[in-house]
């Protein structure tokens, strides 16, 4: 099947981010076939039963909705066969936990052909892609991600509130540094979205990107659960103590993480990277974070991508993550205790972690 025959692109975790990509391409890209995949056919009722329609409420109070979006079930390969289309572009957007998992049942239908963009909080889930779902090489999709800012939370299954503005960093992983590629599938449809500000970078300063976020996601994701806040609540005096070393701690880590040459240019010295926290915090200050919003639903969190990444790295570097450590130890008691669907996962998480916010 030639390229022009193929849907236009395909959506893989229709959470708020997915909703809010798939929302803005459509409004500015209306003749781009955007396909939902879904894993359950009771979900695809459920989308019909919303008369297949998004909902986005902006911040100044002004609604606007998109249609015309395409949806599947994703079923493995063994049940369908290959006669499923091919995928030629895809965007997963699920949660990083879940990413290789969600992928598995519609790998038969990407190949070296299909370019497959990821956005998603932490780091180390597209090893897991890789491992588990596209060993070979010869095979393997290209993978791009992406790097979000923007505020959004769920106001209802299909209907979405932006908070806030914010961009989209784009670059490919795993390529070979050096100027940014001209080929980059998902360039003309998300530099037709005003709303999205987004960029493109190459792969060497993408990698720096991520790593600053993870910083940034290590640091006010888990804190604003601790004490149970907007992200401007971390930003309080009696938290700058652990603030301070929670960056520092991570700051170390990062660093073994970037060329050296790289790391020269600046952006991951500790002075950098606490600016950038407190810039992101003041900036989002009215947000709630995805961690808080997962912790307050009863839901699985990323910290495993991102403060577990983070403490993962310094254990093979032999590097002490004393708080990363600690925090990801923290979230999987609160798991193992329910304390997340009993709403008490804040409350609970403050209590085990204060020794150290004193």
């Amino acid at each position: 099947m030639s390229s022009a025959n193929r849907p236009g692109i395909h959506i893989l975790g229709v959470g708020n981010v997915g909703k809010f990509i798939a929302h803005v391409i459509r409004l500015n890209c209306p003749n781009t076939p955007i396909t939902f995949l879904f894993h359950r056919e009771s979900s695809v009722q459920n989308w019909n039963k919303a008369g297949k329609v998004l909902r986005c409420l902006s911040s100044d109070g002004i609604e606007e909705q998109s249609n015309g979006f395409g949806a599947e079930t994703c079923r493995p390969a063994e049940e369908v066969g290959r006669s499923q289309s091919l995928i030629d572009r895809l965007i997963v957007a699920t949660k990083s936990y879940a990413t290789a998992s969600a992928i598995g049942p519609i790998k038969h239908r990407l190949g070296a052909s299909s370019y497959v963009l990821f956005l998603q909080n932490g780091m180390g889930a597209l090893d897991e892609v890789t491992k588990l779902c596209f060993p070979d090489p010869s095979t393997r999709p290209r993978y791009w991600a992406g790097i979000c800012s923007f505020g959004v939370y769920n106001r209802e299954p299909f209907s979405i509130v932006h908070a806030g503005t914010g961009s989209l960093t784009l670059g490919e992983v795993g390529a070979a540094p050096g100027p940014i590629g001209e080929d980059n599938p998902f360039a003309d449809l998300v530099l037709r979205c005003p709303a999205l500000e987004a960029k493109l970078v190459g792969p060497t300063q993408f990698h720096k990107a991520q790593v600053q976020k993870l910083v940034v996601n290590a640091v006010i994701n888990p804190l604003t659960v601790i004490f149970n806040c907007k992200n401007s609540g971390i930003l309080a005096p009696t938290h700058d103590k652990l603030r301070k070393e929670l960056i520092e701690e991570s700051g170390r880590v990062v660093r073994h993480l970037v060329p050296e040459a790289e790391e020269r240019t600046g952006g991951v010295g500790d002075l950098d990277l606490m600016q950038l926290v407190l810039s992101v915090a003041e900036n989002t200050g009215e947000n709630t974070s995805s961690m808080l919003q997962d912790v307050r639903a009863g839901r699985r969190t990323e910290i495993a991508y991102i403060n577990g990444y983070l403490a993962a790295k310094g254990r093979k570097l032999g590097l002490p993550t004393p708080h990363n450590s600690k925090l990801v130890a923290i979230f999987q008691i609160l798991e193992e205790m329910g304390s997340y669907k009993q709403g008490h996962g804040a409350q609970t998480a403050q209590l085990l972690f204060w020794p150290h916010c004193r």
